[in-house]
């Protein structure tokens, strides 16, 4: 029997930061982790010298199910993990059927990016027919550790 193959995209700019500790967390084991951050991707309509997608494109060819992994910046998950997406649905061929795909996301207070998330991955499952785990939100209380950096820091 052969063991599931779970790739986690982490499309975070930080490679150990809080997105690759909550795939470990939540995955904890028998993994693959990817970081979007250490590749040359073109974003659509781009022709740049040195594009990697090919080589994300190798690893989710060889998985079951696709985890990304996603912070929210700015009231929506961030550039990469939607680049992430486009490029995904464009180029992969139809290797993308009969795989898995879910999504968490977190920030400090990312609810106004739980329903845009949830359609993407929802319409995307739905046009490259895969399995929809959902998205899971988590919330990240930083104001506590704004407290004591600000204290550290001496600003009050």
């Amino acid at each position: 029997m052969r063991l599931e193959r779970v790739l986690f995209i982490n499309a975070s700019e930080h490679e150990n930061g809080n997105t690759s500790r909550l795939g470990q967390r939540i995955l904890k084991t028998g993994y693959t982790r990817v970081n979007l951050v250490d590749y040359r991707i073109n974003q659509l309509g781009q022709k740049l010298d040195g594009d990697q997608f090919g080589e994300i494109l190798a690893m989710v060819a060889q998985a079951d199910t696709i985890i990304v992994g996603a912070p929210i910046y700015w009231h929506m998950i961030s550039v990469y993990a939607k680049v992430f997406y486009e490029r995904l649905s464009r180029d992969s061929n139809g290797l993308l059927p009969g795989k898995k795909l879910g999504m968490f996301i977190h920030g400090s207070e990312p609810s106004d990016a739980v329903e845009p998330a949830q359609n993407i991955v929802y319409r995307f499952c739905q046009v490259e027919k895969l399995t929809n785990l959902g998205v899971k939100v988590v919330q990240i209380n930083f104001f506590k550790n704004w407290r004591i950096l600000m204290n550290i820091l001496h600003f009050s």
